[in-house]
C-alpha cells in the first residue's frame, strides 16, 4: 500500500489536497514527500480533491510522479531569532478568498536566504493552513528549529516532484485442475 493520508482544504478560490500523515515505512514516506505538502498533480494531471488524488494513485502502477507545491525551510536557532519576513493579506474579491502574500524580506535575513520571494503566496506554515496573518506569524514566532513554509507555485515554475514506485495489483491465480486459488508468496 502507498501509506498516505490526504485531506481536501479550501484555499482562496480553489481547493487543495494536503498530505496529513504517512504509514511508517510506506512508499510515500520514503519518496521525499512530507506532511503538510500540497499535492498539485499525479503523473502530470492536476488534482483538486482527496478523492480525485486517491483514485488516480490507485489506478496507477510503476513509476508515479507526484507534483507538490514548493516549500522552503527556515532554520531558527531560537524562538526570538527574527526571520526577516513581512506578510500582507490580499483582500478577497468576488472570485477569490483573501490570500496571504510575502510583502517584503530583510536582505540577508533567514526567509530570503531560504529562497522565499516577495509576492509568494503563503499556503501553509509547518503544515498548517495559513489562513490569517496573525496565526501565520504566531506559528513562525513560536517555532524553534525548522519552519516549513509552503507556497503556491510561482508563475512559469515547475512544481517539485516526488517519484513513487507502485507495484501493479496482482491478479489471483487459480489451479487449472481444482479451480482453487493458488496462494501467492508474500513479497
Amino acid at each position: 500500500p502507498l501509506g498516505i493520508e490526504l485531506k481536501t482544504e479550501s484555499l482562496g478560490h480553489k481547493f487543495i489536497v494536503k498530505i496529513v500523515a504517512f504509514s511508517p515505512g510506506s512508499l510515500a514516506a520514503a519518496s521525499g514527500l512530507v506532511v503538510g505538502d500540497t499535492v498539485l498533480t499525479v503523473n502530470g494531471t492536476p488534482v483538486s480533491s482527496k478523492d480525485e488524488c486517491v483514485t488516480k494513485l490507485k489506478a496507477l502502477a510503476g513509476n508515479v510522479i507526484v507534483g507538490v507545491a514548493p516549500r522552503f525551510v527556515i532554520h531558527k536557532p531560537t524562538a526570538d531569532t527574527p526571520v526577516g519576513l513581512v506578510l500582507v493579506k490580499v483582500e478577497a474579491t468576488a472570485r477569490s478568498k483573501a490570500l496571504i502574500k510575502v510583502d517584503s524580506l530583510t536582505e540577508g535575513g533567514l526567509a530570503a536566504a531560504c529562497g522565499l520571494q516577495v509576492g509568494d503566496t503563503v499556503q501553509t506554515i509547518n503544515g498548517k493552513l495559513a489562513s490569517t496573518i496573525e496565526g501565520s506569524l504566531s506559528e513562525i514566532k513560536k517555532s524553534v528549529g525548522d519552519v516549513t513554509v509552503g507556497i503556491a507555485p510561482r508563475a512559469g515554475a515547475t512544481a517539485p516532484q516526488a517519484y513513487l514506485r507502485l507495484e501493479a495489483p496482482q491478479a489471483p491465480k487459480f489451479d487449472v485442475n481444482t479451480g482453487q486459488p493458488i496462494q501467492q508468496p508474500a513479497a
